[in-house]
Order: structure tokens, then C-alpha cells, then sequence
């Protein structure tokens, strides 16, 4: 929503308070209290999600916000923690739990 001065304000869309969550295909050691997928969603530069290590032929990780309501993104931000980063990063999105994912440009 444009503010007074025209632009758009920017607004943390990824709050739990607001009824956003988070999903993970996996969490380091298992230890959802430490790494779990919704510490991405906080504003702690020490805390993080941290994945599995990869099995097998199965290198990929994903990483789910689900807002439960409309949101409108006009931009979205990751940062990878400790010096890494994903070698291929491809964002997706559907509109309603009865779309398929579609990527997203």
C-alpha cells in the first residue's frame, strides 16, 4: 500500500503474530527447536533454519511460507548464513491449496 509519500511501505509479511508459518523438507539433527523452519521467519541474525545434509540422488531442500491470507509481494529477500548458499535457487507460488505450484519470474 503506497504510503504518504507515493512509495510503498514495506511491510514484514513473514510475522508468525500475523498467521504466517513456515515448512521445511528437513531440519538439521531433527532439532525443530533450534533449526526449525520458522526461525527464518523471526528478525534474530543468530537464528536460522538449517537443513539435513542432502541423501542420496535427492540434493534438493525446500522452504514453505504459507501466509494464510493475501499478500501482495513486491520483493522478497534471503540471505544464506556461515558462508553458504544455494547453487540454484527457483522461487514458486500458488494462489490457494487447490493450484498447482507455478514458478514464479
Amino acid at each position: 500500500m503506497p504510503g504518504a509519500d507515493g512509495k510503498h511501505e514495506i511491510t514484514k509479511l513473514s510475522c508468525s503474530s500475523k498467521g504466517t508459518v513456515a515448512r521445511a523438507s528437513s531440519t538439521w539433527k531433527h532439532d525443530t527447536r533450534k533449526f526449525g523452519p520458522q526461525h527464518a521467519l523471526d528478525s534474530e541474525s543468530d537464528s536460522a533454519w538449517k537443513s539435513a545434509p542432502s541423501e542420496g540422488n535427492d540434493p534438493l531442500a525446500y522452504y514453505e511460507i504459507h501466509f494464510h491470507r493475501p499478500v501482495s509481494v513486491h520483493e522478497l529477500r534471503v540471505q544464506f548464513q556461515g558462508g553458504f548458499a544455494g547453487m540454484e535457487c527457483i522461487v514458486y507460488r500458488k494462489n490457494s491449496e487447490e493450484e498447482e505450484w507455478e514458478e514464479f519470474d
